[in-house]
């Protein structure tokens, strides 16, 4: 049984971090310099699952909840820390890339749980705690 590789261009900025899924092993997360995030899965690598829109600026980091699936937290030169849901279910009449005003954030995607801002700089990283 010989390794079967994925190659695929997923963004036309430079994609500053990606990270594997805790919980679906074929799911990843990328971010970067374009300022949103992808959701991706390797089976279908065509199009993003999810596209998230919240930051203002480069995102420089991604990380998966290691304690619950679905939660996603990011980092960005835009002095915020940003954590998304991606278990949100949509209405009807709603898609995950529409306009909306979450957490105080103009147009930021749906799936938006929590932002926690208040920095004076940028925020370059991050990490969950297991206490």
């Amino acid at each position: 049984a010989g390794v079967r590789f994925v190659s695929a261009s997923i963004s036309k900025n430079e994609v500053l971090a990606v990270d594997w899924s805790y919980h679906q092993d074929k799911v990843l997360a990328t971010s970067g310099k374009g300022g949103t995030v992808h959701i991706w899965d390797l089976r279908s690598m065509r199009e993003p699952q999810h596209t998230l829109v919240g930051h203002d600026g480069e995102v420089v980091a991604v990380k998966w909840a290691p304690f619950q699936e679905g939660l996603l937290a990011t980092c960005s030169s835009d002095t915020r820390l940003l954590l998304w849901d991606l278990s949100a279910v949509r209405t009807d009449n709603q898609t995950f890339e529409e306009e909306s005003d979450v957490g105080g954030i103009p147009n930021a995607s749906p799936q938006l749980l929590f932002t926690h801002s208040g920095h004076a700089a940028s925020v370059s990283d991050f990490a969950w705690s297991d206490i």
